[in-house]
């Protein structure tokens, strides 16, 4: 649980102040990090998938939709997130459910 607890959050507090800061603030492999993480919490936790997924679209509204789509269509977006998926995929399904919920809720 450690573990996932270190990637989720790691990948969280890297990404959340970069997409908040500029104005293409993420590089294919930065966004792909954050919604293979976000899209794996919303399989693990189905009642809380809108809410996960509501935390992407409050990072990217502000972001040209073009520059975004140019984004999520790259090579290494496409080849990151796979890798990203894979790797979450092999977590243990309880550690995985509690360490999304802390996404959610991290003052709990």
């Amino acid at each position: 649980m450690i573990k996932l607890d270190r990637i989720v959050c790691s990948l969280a507090i890297v990404i959340a102040p970069q997409l908040a800061n500029a104005e293409m603030p993420f590089t294919p492999q930065s966004l792909a990090n954050l919604q293979a993480t976000i899209d794996f919490c919303g399989k693990s936790e189905p009642k809380e998938a809108a809410k996960f997924h509501e935390q992407v679209k409050q990072l990217v509204q502000s972001l040209p939709p073009k520059e975004v789509a140019s984004v999520l269509e790259s090579d290494d977006y496409k080849s990151t997130y796979e890798a990203i998926s894979s790797m979450l995929e092999s977590l243990a399904k309880p550690d995985a459910v509690q360490t999304c919920q802390r996404l959610l809720h991290p003052k709990n």
